[in-house]
């Protein structure tokens, strides 16, 4: 059943959820958290390094996790791009849910920022490097 409906979340979250990277809902007795940003090329197990981390916290709380499902299927286009997960927790835990999702993003951008040279930004058409510093363009 948990299988369906995780299923079921992960294309809502690819089709209708697309723009946003990632998110955690509340729905009677079940928390989901959603994932649609796969990383980019360079990147490539990130993210399943950032999912286990995640599973990793959220058991030290106590919560379990009920199912988990990626869309679309493995072998199609954009296979695995989203993944839902959900949990069984009160809606009274999606702060410390949301807190240990947040600081397992963080850890991973700390793994992109310390392996990429410079990281760049684009503001007010200048160019800004990781410290802030501003970078001539033409």
């Amino acid at each position: 059943m948990y299988l369906k409906i995780a299923k079921r979340t992960a294309k809502m979250a690819f089709e209708e959820y697309s723009s946003s990277r990632r998110g955690v809902w509340y729905v009677d007795g079940i928390v989901v958290v959603y994932n649609n940003h796969p990383y980019a090329a360079r990147f490539p197990e990130l993210r399943d390094q950032e999912t286990a981390e995640f599973r990793t916290r959220i058991r030290e709380t106590g919560i379990t996790e009920l199912a988990y499902a990626i869309y679309p299927p493995m072998g199609q286009e954009d296979g695995g791009y989203t993944y839902a997960m959900l949990l069984a927790a009160s809606e009274d835990q999606m702060e410390t849910i949301r807190d240990i999702l947040q600081a397992v993003i963080m850890d991973s951008w700390a793994i992109i920022h310390a392996t990429l040279p410079t990281m760049l930004k684009v503001h007010d058409r200048r160019v800004i490097d990781s410290n802030g510093t501003h970078i001539p363009t033409p």
